[in-house]
């Protein structure tokens, strides 16, 4: 079977022949051969003479048509498009003259509702750090002026121990201590609002109210080594969340290899920056925060080394230390 081609191309071109020629063979199914292109010239349409009519011409034959007749609804008003919904406005308009006609009197002296009291401070209790303190009241304890002119008031809250910082009220209700930093750790603090200080309406707070807070004592938050096997001559290296006194810190840790003591000293400055790995970790924790150590001798071999630290690790920012030991092993 041969494939039949489209009777001419565009513009009258040529057609072009199948690409490929199937002729039946007897027994043997199709047979495929190469086809070959053969150009079949077509003849070009030849065009009808005519001759356009004259206006008189083209008059007379739309003379012969009928009428137009207009239908019911050709005839229709502009569909305009509905005028946009005014934009919302939220909440009520109340009609009132600005500024009001009379100044309204101020508040007669003790005419607030009730005595005063502390609605809410903090920090409370054991924190795990304290950035501020701050105490708010249910009135007004300062008129209503300058942060400059608030600052210059009495405080009204007494705090033991006070570090280095500044009060400042937030508002007129509001009181707030910032330190510098932030308050010391290892340290427990008693604030107190006493009784019989004044709002500034001249009502009184009837009863005292206090409250403590806590800052934890110096607690490990990285160590090394902490796997092995390693050189017997290792640093070692403990670093904590607040600053501490190396040599009180290092008196309070021990170090055993199974059952046995191993004495150890404190690492100089240039043993620390020796080391890549300590000397890396010593600028990770920050300055002051971190203690290196070396066995006095070569640590025994093939031996697990447990270092322990504390009971009672001080703090070099506060009394309290710490009443349970911390320890890691490599």
């Amino acid at each position: 079977m041969t494939p039949i081609g489209r009777p001419g191309g565009i513009g009258g071109g040529p057609t072009a022949a199948p690409l490929a020629k199937a002729t039946p063979t007897p027994g043997a199914g199709l047979r495929l051969s190469e086809g070959v292109e053969q150009l079949q010239p077509s003849a070009p349409a030849t065009t009808a003479a005519s001759q356009p009519l004259t206006a008189a011409q083209a008059q007379q034959v739309l003379d012969r048509l009928p009428a137009l007749q207009p239908d019911a609804g050709d005839q229709q008003e502009f569909a305009l498009r509905p005028a946009s919904l005014p934009a919302p406005r939220p909440g009520q308009t109340i009609d009132i003259p600005f500024p009001p006609p009379t100044a309204a009197a101020p508040p007669a002296e003790g005419a607030a509702a009730g005595p005063v009291e502390v609605l809410r401070y903090q920090p409370d209790g054991d924190v795990p750090l304290a950035p501020y303190l701050s105490v708010t009241f249910n009135q007004p304890m300062v008129p209503l002026t300058s942060i400059g002119d608030l600052a210059a008031e009495t405080v009204p809250i007494r705090l033991s121990p006070l570090p280095p910082g500044k009060w400042r009220w937030v508002g007129p209700k509001t009181l707030m201590f910032e330190p510098q930093g932030r308050f010391p750790m290892a340290t427990s603090y008693t604030a107190e609002a006493p009784a019989g200080i004044k709002s500034a309406t001249g009502t009184v707070l009837a009863k005292a109210v206090t409250w403590t807070f806590t800052t934890p004592p110096p607690t490990v938050q990285s160590s090394y080594p902490t796997r092995g096997p390693t050189r017997r001559d290792v640093l070692m290296f403990v670093a904590f969340d607040q600053r501490i006194e190396p040599q009180a810190v290092h008196e309070t840790i021990k170090v055993t290899a199974g059952a046995l003591a191993v004495r150890t000293r404190l690492a100089t400055a240039d043993e620390v920056a020796a080391d890549q790995n300590v000397s890396r970790l010593a600028q990770q924790a920050g300055a002051g925060r971190w203690l290196a150590f070396r066995a006095a001798e070569l640590l025994p071999g093939d031996s697990s080394i447990t270092v322990t630290i504390g009971p009672r690790t001080p703090s070099a920012e506060g009394p309290l230390t710490t009443t349970a030991s911390q320890s890691f092993t490599f």
